[in-house]
């Protein structure tokens, strides 16, 4: 399975605003969705053949499945007998570029943000309360400085995992969900159970995925996950 986002937006005006697509029956409109999604799903690729496509449109015979692949074939591209979509590929580059990003950002900010010793994550959170009063004595009286500690179990004991930590942390920020310390108590004793490599690996799964709670990337139950870009598939 790639590793994108789970699910995408749907504009419904960007499909039937379509001049090559808005007179096609409910049968193509099927089979065209059924076909992205299994893009989306699997890398962006699809290896064309009339037993793919039959089990893929959910039809018995492979003169049907041509037929109706000859109504929706417009709208994709047909190379070396690899099917493929622009629009899929274009969004997935740019998710795979954002996530890119956001974990480069994330460790060169660490450094500013956080201070790694032996076995503890400090970070200080300063919190403005003052009003609009210009003098610097009241500023400071109403600014209140919090410091955080993670101590982390000797199982994840790591500048490895400690980076990575720090992108979780950052990512629960992003999707509104701040970690409490409740809650970072109980994940941290979690995954070091788990051992350093399986944490890790949960970690970066999740984080791909855009999930809110860790995921065991083998556990078949999977949270969903309300994607938050724009994704034109026509």
């Amino acid at each position: 399975m790639a590793n994108n986002t789970p699910a995408f937006q749907y504009y419904p005006a960007d499909l039937i605003s379509d001049p090559e697509v808005m007179f096609w029956d409910m049968e193509a409109v099927g089979c065209y969705w059924q076909l992205i999604t299994f893009l989306w799903l699997n890398g962006g690729k699809f290896e064309f053949n009339l037993e793919n496509l039959a089990s893929l449109f959910r039809v018995k015979r492979k003169l049907k499945a041509q037929l109706l692949w000859d109504k929706i074939k417009v709208k994709f591209v047909l190379e070396n007998n690899i099917v493929m979509h622009n629009r899929v590929s274009v969004e997935m580059q740019r998710q795979k570029a954002s996530r890119l990003k956001r974990s480069i950002a994330g460790k060169k900010g660490m450094v500013s943000r956080w201070g790694i010793d032996n076995n503890v994550i400090k970070k200080t959170i300063t919190k403005d309360n003052s009003s609009s009063s210009s003098s610097s004595s009241s500023s400071s009286s109403s600014s209140i400085n919090k410091s955080k500690r993670v101590e982390f179990p000797p199982e994840l004991n790591t500048p490895e995992f400690a980076t990575l930590w720090v992108e979780w942390v950052q990512h629960r920020k992003d999707i509104k969900h701040k970690l409490t310390p409740g809650t970072i108590k109980r994940q941290l004793s979690m995954l070091a159970k788990k051992g350093e490599m399986k944490a890790k690996e949960m970690i970066n799964y999740t984080i791909t995925k855009g999930y809110q709670g860790l995921l065991d990337p083998d556990d078949t139950k999977k949270p969903f996950s309300q994607p938050t870009q724009r994704f034109n598939v026509v």
